[in-house]
């Protein structure tokens, strides 16, 4: 028979087994739910993952459509409208020395009769010396050398042959503007040249020196014709060729009046070259 502190101390064994044994029952339940918390974490996140992924895909195979930019039209310039000299197809010659192709001025009426060549010179300058404000001057100085075509003999001038020729050959020196074609003639006048919006008013002397005399012949003739225009004005050109005889009438009886009216240099006989060519000159050679 066991005493009673034999069966005390069996019953202490047995309750320290028995704590033991739910300790580690315990443990092994925590650690199970643990491991099936987690594993049901990582599948909830797989699974948003997923969705996700599957969302994207349904994105990329129909995206919303984006409207393409309109694109703004760029105007259409409106194109320049052709200058009379380029309608007329004239062309800028370089200032220099050159041979003028013309005819004999007979004194019977101003009539030409027998081509003859002549040297001539040009040179163009601009200034606002003695200019009021916001003007200046284009001076053209033709040189017309009839020297070969005579003699010098004690002051006095003789014409060479032909025969019965006792004046100069027949040369016309004019300006006129390279826009519209308005003529600078008679002179001393002002013309109104309209272009682009803008209004310019230019004036024009022409001053012949003759060397010798119209009755017993002319060495040469010198002329400057100066252009009195706003600075920002760019149009004047000046030409040289021969001279159709002093025909003063546009249409049969008609004279020229130009104080009422501006004419444009084909309207006047000077323009027409009766086969020979006329010279164009300008300030900047253009």
């Amino acid at each position: 028979m066991l005493t009673k502190e034999a069966i005390y101390m069996k019953k202490s064994v047995m309750i320290k087994i028995l704590s033991l044994a739910v300790a580690s029952a315990m443990v092994f339940s925590c650690a199970a739910c643990s491991d099936s918390g987690k594993k049901d974490k990582d599948e909830a996140d797989d699974e948003e993952i997923e969705a996700s992924e599957d969302e994207e895909e349904e994105e990329d195979e129909d995206p919303t459509p984006t409207p393409e930019p309109t694109a703004t039209p760029t105007p259409t310039p409106e194109p320049t409208p052709a200058t009379f000299f380029e309608e007329q197809e004239l062309t800028i010659t370089p200032q220099g020395e050159y041979d003028l192709d013309t005819e004999w001025l007979y004194t019977d009426n101003d009539t030409q009769n027998g081509p003859t060549t002549v040297p001539i010179t040009v040179e163009i300058k601009e200034t606002t010396e003695g200019c009021d404000e916001g003007y200046k001057m284009i001076v053209a100085d033709f040189g017309i050398d009839y020297s070969s075509k005579y003699f010098y003999d004690y002051g006095d001038f003789f014409a060479y042959p032909p025969e019965g020729i006792t004046n100069h050959p027949s040369t016309w020196v004019s300006a006129f503007d390279r826009y519209t074609g308005v003529s600078f003639e008679p002179g001393d006048n002002t013309v109104l040249v309209e272009y682009e919006g803008k209004t310019y008013d230019v004036t024009c002397t022409f001053d012949w020196n003759i060397v010798g005399d119209y009755d017993n012949g002319v060495a040469a003739d010198y002329c400057t014709v100066t252009v009195t225009c706003p600075v920002d004005y760019d149009g004047a050109v000046f030409y040289i060729g021969h001279g159709s005889g002093g025909d003063s009438q546009i249409g049969e009886g008609q004279e020229f009046d130009f104080t009422s009216k501006q004419y444009t240099i084909d309207e006047l006989p000077y323009y027409v070259t009766n086969g020979f060519p006329y010279f164009f000159f300008s300030a900047n050679n253009k």
